[in-house]
This record gives C-alpha cells, structure tokens and sequence, in this order.
C-alpha cells in the first residue's frame, strides 16, 4: 500500500493539472500557430515553461538548465 505522502502529491498533481489544462492549451495554440508574430510566440513558449517549472517546484526556467557549479571548479588544462 502507497504511503500517505504518496496519494497526496499525486492528488495534488491531478489538481494542478486540471486547473492549468485550459491555460496550458491556449499557450501550446498560441505557440505553435505560424500566424502570429515571433515574439508572441516565444513569450507563450516561455510562459510555458514557466508553468512546468511551477509545478515541479522550481521557481524559474532557467534553474532547469543543468548548470553544474561543480564544473566550473574544476582545474584548468595546463597549456
């Protein structure tokens, strides 16, 4: 049997999808109909990122990028 926990988020994740479905369509429509301008697009497609970020609980787009502070410490190649 499925910890508490479990069924919880899932009921909450069944919540989330039902409440944003409508604005998550119009976004998709939005961009990818070649009509409208570029800009318009781009911005749906960010405000569409910016929803799946919400909602895995991340609080910007760009924090899903992969970085890795970790790499960057990494020493030099001599030359």
């Amino acid at each position: 049997m499925a910890k508490k926990s479990s069924i919880e988020k899932n009921n909450r994740r069944r919540r989330l999808t039902k409440k944003f479905s409508g604005r998550r369509s119009r976004l998709k429509e939005i961009a990818g109909d070649k009509t409208r301008p570029m800009e318009e697009r781009f911005a749906a497609s960010l405000k569409l990122a910016q929803l799946a970020a919400q909602r895995i609980g991340h609080a910007h787009p760009q924090s899903l990028r992969g970085d890795r502070p970790s790499a960057r410490l990494l020493p030099q190649a001599q030359r």
